[in-house]
């Protein structure tokens, strides 16, 4: 006897294509004018079938928070990631016409005039139905950081972590949604240096040189994501590798210090601060 599984929003059509069928929050609906997010499965087992599932249903969580996000005029998705959720709904809207499944020229067509009256010609879902094969926005910093934390499979606290790293990187660079990678030069590695040996943590004390260079090694692998999968790494260099960072001369005592001061006063009580001392001042 086998053994089967029903996995949510799946559904198999007559022709046995597998599809992925969702209905969006009813706020989400009235503002695309969609009630579901339809595509069809590739891939039908295996793990394959699982990652390919999975990045739908990624996609389908940023639409409904991208669509929310510009309700309340607070979208940060970056131009390219708006270009693909716009070809994720135009997919839906075509799984949704009957009839003219033979002639899906035909039924972009009847789309896009239809979308035409409902919301003019300025509509990026409109471009992805009538030119899906367009070419997509250049990528961003803003979409190197998202790409990396999706394809590194990221924990949250690793999330956390990266969050706080590109922040600095945006007081160094900008809007990181406004830094193409493709214009990526040396300066921009610079600008992130300076900007780090600028920087003073809580104390007033400046961070650490290994901090610094702990934390360029993140942006540095993060941005060579990005250039590799977006075929780039042959025309543009990463600036974030091989910086100039002064020579760490901080000592092992300095380096190996559990905790540093101004945590160790939030963590113990004034009460035990000669027990404190002792233990972390030896």
């Amino acid at each position: 006897m086998a053994l089967t599984t029903k996995i949510k929003h799946i559904d198999k059509r007559p022709n046995g294509v597998l599809r992925f069928r969702r209905r969006f929050p009813k706020d989400v609906a009235e503002v695309l004018g969609e009630s579901f997010l339809q595509v069809h499965i590739r891939n039908r087992e295996g793990l394959a079938f699982y990652r390919e599932y999975q990045a739908i249903v990624r996609d389908f969580d940023r639409i409904v928070s991208g669509t929310r996000s510009t309700m309340t005029g607070n979208d940060k998705r970056s131009p390219i990631e708006k270009w693909h959720d716009a070809l994720m709904k135009a997919e839906g809207l075509l799984e949704e016409t009957t009839g003219l499944e033979g002639d899906p020229t035909c039924a972009r067509e009847l789309l896009v005039e239809g979308l035409v009256q409902r919301t003019g010609t300025d509509s990026l879902l409109l471009k992805a139905l009538a030119n899906p094969e367009a070419e997509q926005p250049k990528m961003t910093l803003q979409d190197a950081k998202a790409m990396y934390a999706k394809d590194k499979h990221l924990p949250k606290n690793e999330i956390v972590r990266l969050e706080r790293i590109t922040r600095r990187l945006e007081e160094a660079l900008g809007s990181l949604e406004k830094v193409q990678l493709d214009g990526l030069r040396r300066d921009h590695g610079r600008r992130y240096m300076d900007l780090m040996l600028g920087t003073t943590k809580s104390d007033g004390k400046p961070l650490s040189i290994a901090t610094c260079t702990k934390e360029s090694k993140i942006v540095a692998a993060m941005v060579n994501h990005a250039l590799r999968e977006s075929d780039l790494q042959a025309d543009v260099s990463n600036p974030f590798i091989g910086l100039p960072w002064p020579k760490d001369t901080a000592t092992k005592v300095e380096k190996k210090l559990p905790l540093p001061d101004d945590l160790v006063e939030l963590t113990f009580p004034p009460i035990f601060g000669p027990l404190r001392t002792g233990i972390f001042h030896l």
